[in-house]
């Protein structure tokens, strides 16, 4: 346009346009970039949860951006998160754990997801799990399909199974058991095992590198327990109770029986000798600390029974009333086995 030209409407209309469009993609790159790429993180995960809708059936469109990890320590707290949230999380993460721990091993052993969650708590020798534990933001153990049922504490969607790789499974168990609670939360999962430390006399209960409980144990004297890898294949209440008294039974009120017949993790009727070899090979507990981890681990759970104590870079703080209720700790019939006398080397 020449100078002194004068400028007409249209031209105006179509700069006023421009300078607009201009202006507001502007701020939408903005916005992007403060939602996506802020370095608070936490608030951008709470901006991202609002943004989100609950779907049909009241279940939610998408998995919330709350992720929760074994790594529950205070430096990991999540903004203005009290210690009573930080052990609620670190719960849930563990119940959530006993549970797809039970129902992973039920897949490895049996190729297929059950179609009831209950499959879980047969009769003994199928007893993978004494109960399912309580949600500890509900308090309650039921089982659904889906949002909709106010009072589940758990939503469980049977998967197919087309793989035997153990990762595979994981991801398939993770998809199909998750706590039923306000948000949809991403928990991550890994199996549980058992590491016996001889040299620490110490049992540990242990997902991936976190470790939930630890026990002191009685092992057996002149070095008869053996090193080595295992896994639980029976579990028994109140072993051999036909022959002994509850008080007066050497393995105790609860038996974890090793794939090596042998031997087993179990109670006893002489806690004071807890922490000596004393025992011939066996894994001795207290009554009250088999009976907690009874309620934890599954059938076919692995065993290691090593020298030294392992290097684990994280443990949860498990030990507190509020996490022991969650847990059923009733000595059912169901679990008996009244048909064998077992012999452990005791």
């Amino acid at each position: 346009m020449k100078k002194g030209t004068t400028w007409r409407k249209s031209d105006l209309v179509l700069l006023a346009t421009i300078s607009f469009l201009i202006g507001f993609l502007i701020a939408f790159g903005l916005m992007i970039f403060y939602l996506f790429f802020s370095t608070d993180s936490a608030s951008n995960q709470d901006r991202m949860m609002q943004m989100k809708s609950i779907g049909k059936n009241g279940q939610p469109e998408h998995h919330a951006s709350r992720h929760i990890n074994p790594s529950l320590s205070v430096e990991n707290r999540l903004p203005k998160e009290s210690d009573e949230q930080i052990a609620e999380r670190e719960q849930l993460w563990e119940a959530s754990t006993v549970i797809r721990n039970a129902l992973y091993q039920y897949v490895i052993h049996h190729g297929q997801m059950p179609k009831q969650l209950t499959k879980l708590t047969e009769a003994q020798p199928n007893n993978f799990l004494t109960a399912i534990p309580s949600n500890p933001i509900n308090h309650s153990n039921q089982v659904a399909t889906d949002y909709v049922s106010q009072s589940a504490g758990w939503i469980y969607h049977p998967q197919p199974v087309a793989s035997e790789q153990p990762s595979k499974i994981k991801q398939l168990v993770e998809k199909a058991l998750i706590p039923r609670v306000s948000e949809e939360m991403a928990i991550d999962f890994e199996p549980l095992r058992l590491v016996i430390s001889k040299a620490a006399h110490q049992l540990l209960l242990v997902s991936g590198d976190v470790v939930l409980d630890r026990y002191p144990v009685a092992l057996g004297e002149n070095d008869t327990t053996p090193i080595g890898e295992f896994s639980i294949e029976k579990k028994l209440v109140m072993p051999n109770r036909d022959y002994y008294s509850a008080t007066n039974n050497p393995y105790g009120t609860r038996a974890l029986a090793l794939s090596d017949p042998t031997f087993a993790i179990h109670g006893t009727n002489q806690p004071e000798k807890i922490g000596t070899d004393v025992s011939n090979g066996c894994i001795r507990m207290t009554n009250q600390a088999i009976e907690a981890l009874y309620a934890k681990v599954s059938l076919h759970t692995p065993v290691e029974i090593v020298q030294e104590q392992p290097s684990l870079s994280t443990s949860v703080k498990s030990h507190t009333e509020a996490t022991a209720m969650l847990y059923d700790h009733t000595a059912y019939s169901k679990e008996e086995d009244r048909s064998t006398f077992y012999s452990w080397a005791r």
